[in-house]
């Protein structure tokens, strides 16, 4: 944990290759500062965060030379998209969130993110976002916390609700080589250590030769055990710091000890009281028996475990007709293990909506009487090579994301302080949407089979009122409304579908804010 003072954080970020123990093996992987899990930086609002990024990965000759390069992204953050100066190429004597520069291997970049004084508190996060090499280096572990204080944790601490931090990560690894690996959905499958493989990566394989393992870690920790006092409350920071893998978070009583039978969600999971999407207080509680996590999301949840015994945090299985990433069945897998001692319990009251209700950031932009300066749209969608190779391409409204972006690079130009309303969609698959630089309402999701109110297979609503987030599932079958309205910052930046495997790809779309 580091933390910012007198208003300043200074840090040094390493990108480097370490070997760390998981799994009950030595795994080579690329990292910051040489941990499976990066930093977490503790700040608040108007303070300035000095992060030098040193890119101590090698120096790479063939093919695999973009694995090494690297840049940084702060997910969730409203600061300035540009470098000083601003160019492609540098050198520069300073960046903020600009996720357009490379950084090559044996060369350093320092960054300075400056946060608006009025920057609403949250749970964020970072990794590094070089377009080709994003999921190869967070699949690795290259991500961390980004936790900004404000009104939310002083209400908090007044009520002694101390905090938890889970960084759900997906580091999928090569059985045989113990090599941290991932495989692009074309056909290739690429490894860190720049072997390269030709089976197309399916997990649920078991006949696949490269035997490709994904585990959920949490804190780069499998399975970790989690102790509570009867009647405690916590603040439970979740962070879906993976690439390409659906989590439906529930927190169930173990049967026998173990966590492996069967539940009904609806009467037996203890609620999990969310009070913030995207790090973005919501102004109310909702209890939820599952929490759905897609990659880029975050959640802030209330737990309280009255009775002493044995708990199970899940990662709920789901089916195709249920929100879920390439619309395939995800079987359940076991997050951690809490348990609830004996001790006396703590006396302790659980927030109420009206606590959390003067604590909104923003108002509404979902109403009547919110004027529309234009309207945009977004279909994520995936085709076959025009040459007629084995090769699919990502891209958004037709559009496959350049690998090197120059100041003639086709974008979107949109206008500061306009307020747009935005249709999502998707044309195979559900992908997650996310947008840098400024977060968005969700006003309404249709089902686009039916053009009313979207539900699940169970009947249950898909949408339960308007939400603030910076990342949302987009799923095949539905058409998302949503509005923002772009403050404070000129310049250029993406949006892209989150599963990084398919941002790599070209599932990516240049913006770029005119004054």
């Amino acid at each position: 944990m580091i933390s910012s003072s007198g208003g300043v954080l200074n840090y040094t970020l390493e990108a480097k290759f370490v070997e760390s123990a998981f799994g009950g093996i030595m795994l080579r992987h690329r990292s910051y500062n040489g941990l499976l899990t990066g930093p977490t930086f503790r700040f608040k609002a108007g303070d300035t965060l000095n992060i030098l990024l040193k890119n101590n990965l090698p120096v790479a000759t063939d093919r695999s030379k973009k694995f090494n390069v690297t840049n940084l992204h702060t997910h969730g953050f409203h600061v300035s998209p540009k470098c000083d100066p601003d160019n492609l190429t540098g050198p520069w004597n300073w960046c903020s969130d600009n996720v357009l520069i490379t950084i090559e291997p044996q060369t350093e970049v320092q960054f300075k993110f400056e946060l608006p004084e009025d920057h609403p508190p949250g749970t964020h996060w970072y990794h590094p976002h070089h377009h080709g090499a994003t999921a190869v280096q967070v699949t690795s572990g290259m991500s961390g916390a980004l936790l900004l204080e404000g009104n939310v944790d002083v209400m908090l601490r007044e009520r002694d609700i101390s905090e938890r931090l889970f960084v759900f990560q997906q580091i999928q690894y090569n059985r045989e080589t113990r090599e941290v690996s991932t495989c692009y959905d074309f056909g290739d499958c690429e490894l860190l250590t720049d072997d390269f493989g030709s089976n197309v990566f399916d997990p649920t394989d078991p006949s696949n030769p490269l035997t490709f393992i994904v585990n959920t870690s949490i804190n780069g920790v499998l399975k970790p055990l989690i102790s509570l006092r009867p009647g405690q409350i916590e603040r439970w920071r979740f962070i879906h710091a993976g690439i390409k893998g659906a989590l439906n978070v529930t927190l169930v009583p173990a049967k026998r000890g173990q966590c492996n039978a069967d539940y009904n969600l609806e009467k037996e999971a203890l609620p999990l009281n969310e009070f913030a999407a995207d790090g973005i207080t919501m102004g109310r509680i909702a209890k939820r028996s599952l929490v759905p996590l897609f990659p880029g999301y975050r959640s802030d949840v209330l737990v309280q475990i009255n009775e002493p015994g044995v708990y199970c945090l899940l990662d709920y299985e789901s089916t195709p007709g249920t929100l879920n990433l390439f619309g395939k069945a995800e079987v359940r897998q076991v997050l951690a293990m809490v348990v609830v001692n004996s001790m006396r319990p703590v006396e302790m009251e659980m927030p109420t909506s009206d606590d959390f209700k003067p604590l909104a950031p923003y108002a509404s932009l979902c109403g009547p009487e919110t004027k529309i300066n234009a309207r945009q749209a977004v279909t994520f969608a995936k085709g076959w090579s025009p040459t007629g190779g084995p090769e699919s391409f990502f891209n958004v409204n037709g559009v496959v994301f350049p690998h090197h972006v120059t100041p003639t690079t086709p974008r979107l130009k949109l206008k500061l302080n306009n307020t747009d309303e935005w249709t999502l969609m998707s044309g195979v698959d559900n992908h997650p949407f996310h947008i840098h630089q400024n977060p968005f309402e969700v006003c309404g999701i249709i089902d686009i089979n039916t053009d009313q109110p979207a539900r699940f297979a169970d009947g249950t609503p898909a949408f339960d009122g308007p939400i603030w987030r910076d990342t949302l599932i987009v799923p095949l079958w539905q058409r998302i409304t949503m509005r923002t309205h772009y403050k404070e910052f000129t310049g250029a930046f993406v949006q892209h579908c989150h599963i990084l495997t398919h941002e790599d790809l070209g599932m990516m779309q240049l913006i770029e804010i005119e004054p």
